[in-house]
């Protein structure tokens, strides 16, 4: 019979599993996107660039020759939870949402005219979304949101978030992608409050 140091043991043993996997799958997700940069420096503009990831990701949609069920992609789902087919009956699978962001990233920064370094010395692709919003900031120079304060900072910072999931809007689906959409659509139809004129203010008082 196993003492409580026997399961104590067990339990830190099996964190350690957990932080190496952990460890592993972070190695993993950053290999992912230093790859993605490389193919930026290979294709050398954003043309070749997107043409090629938007290929790719209609080969997972279509799970061309296997390829998302060899990558472990799940068929997609619709707003009900039931399995996405298209107008033939064929199966419609999910696109690997960091291939989505690559994208996106990537072609944002071909257009700002930012550099990938070399294969052998690739940038790293939290330096090129750095770069990024610098370049947003320079083309729209306004107060730094660090020094704004009330209304005006919630305002930078929504823009902000707006920005970032753009970035990886491709890479949902089904409900997730459903729920989004419907926030948005949202908040496109909100209308700010209009300005009470002094004249009408002094009038109801």
């Amino acid at each position: 019979m196993n003492t409580i140091r026997d399961y104590l043991l067990a339990g830190v043993a099996k964190q350690a599993g957990v932080v190496d996997l952990e460890a592993k799958l972070s190695e993993a997700r950053d290999g992912m996107y230093t790859c993605g940069v490389k193919a930026a420096i290979v294709a050398e503009d954003k043309e070749a660039f997107v043409k090629a990831c938007e290929k790719l990701m209609s080969d997972f949609r279509r799970n061309l020759r296997d390829i998302a069920t060899k990558h472990n992609m799940p068929q997609a789902k619709d707003t009900h939870g039931a399995l996405k087919t298209d107008d033939d009956g064929n199966e419609i699978y999910t696109v690997p949402s960091s291939l989505s962001t690559v994208k996106s990233v990537c072609g944002k920064a071909f257009d700002a005219g930012i550099d990938f370094g070399t294969i052998d010395k690739p940038e790293s692709f939290g330096a090129i979304r750095t770069a990024l919003k610098a370049a947003r900031d320079a083309a729209e120079p306004e107060v730094k949101a660090e020094a704004l304060t009330g209304d005006a900072k919630r305002r930078a910072d929504g823009k902000e978030l707006l920005a970032s999931v753009a970035d990886s809007l491709d890479g949902y689906s089904g409900k997730a992608l459903t729920a989004i959409l419907k926030l948005i659509k949202a908040l496109a139809k909100l209308e700010p409050e209009a300005p009470v004129s002094a004249a009408k203010a002094k009038k109801a008082s």
